[in-house]
């Protein structure tokens, strides 16, 4: 079992149990309002997305890339995530922040802290995506007039008939992947006659691109892949 735990095999591994079902409905339910008057079906024509996508995200069943939710919020809702994750902080702040001592928006730095057998107090996350394949997750946090973002991207080990990463999807920005743990291969769609772009990395390599042109994220192993994704995003 310990042999197993060493290697990942697990999945989700450092973002166990998963997604918040509390925290997504909230996130949904805000969305509603947001929305305002106007209806899903005009959200989605926005989109070029089929309504029931929509209707399912304001339901609280996230399982978008966190890319794609990116730009949902942004084309569709007219917000930024940033924001939406905020209100988030402030509506379970007694959860998040017991002691008062914490704030969603910091100066200079924050930290990414897992729970650990100390009892250290870890880093209020919203976590989306598809429990059987991929899972992102999203520090609670903001650091004042910085236009980048750190997320967490766990993928499931490549398994026969089975999703192994993320959809094909594109978004507004700049992306950098920075492999914590396993291997993954990156498909870019190049524009060209020569097709996609692929590239395999292992962990401690890094990759940097254009986040517009269609990508894929897939694990490339036999254990959980473990990203760190830094994107910046064109102001709205």
């Amino acid at each position: 079992m310990e042999k197993k735990l060493g290697r990942r095999t697990f999945f989700p591994y450092y973002l166990r149990p998963g997604p918040d079902p509390v925290l997504l409905k909230w996130v949904g339910e805000y969305l509603k309002k947001m929305r305002g008057g106007r209806t899903r079906a005009e959200i989605a024509k926005a989109l070029n997305i089929a309504p029931e996508e929509i209707e399912r995200i304001e339901q609280g069943d996230i399982r978008k890339s966190l890319g794609c939710f990116r730009q949902i919020l942004r084309h569709g809702y007219k917000c930024k995530l940033e924001d939406v994750l905020e209100e988030c902080f402030e509506a379970f702040k007694t959860r998040f922040d017991p002691k008062g001592r914490r704030r969603f928006e910091r100066d200079y730095h924050y930290s990414l802290c897992l729970p650990d057998k100390d009892g250290n107090q870890p880093t209020p996350l919203l976590i989306g995506g598809d429990p059987e394949s991929f899972l992102w997750a999203i520090p609670l946090r903001k650091l004042n007039n910085q236009p980048l973002s750190i997320d967490f991207l766990e993928l499931a080990p490549a398994r026969k008939r089975k999703a192994r990463g993320t959809p094909e999807n594109s978004h507004d920005g700049v992306e950098v992947i920075h492999v914590v743990h396993g291997t993954i291969q990156v498909s870019i769609e190049s524009g060209s006659e020569l097709g996609a772009y692929i590239r395999k990395l292992k962990a401690g390599e890094s990759i940097h691109y254009k986040s517009n042109l269609l990508h894929q994220i897939a694990n490339d192993g036999n254990t959980t892949s473990v990203l760190l994704l830094i994107v910046r995003m064109p102001e709205l």
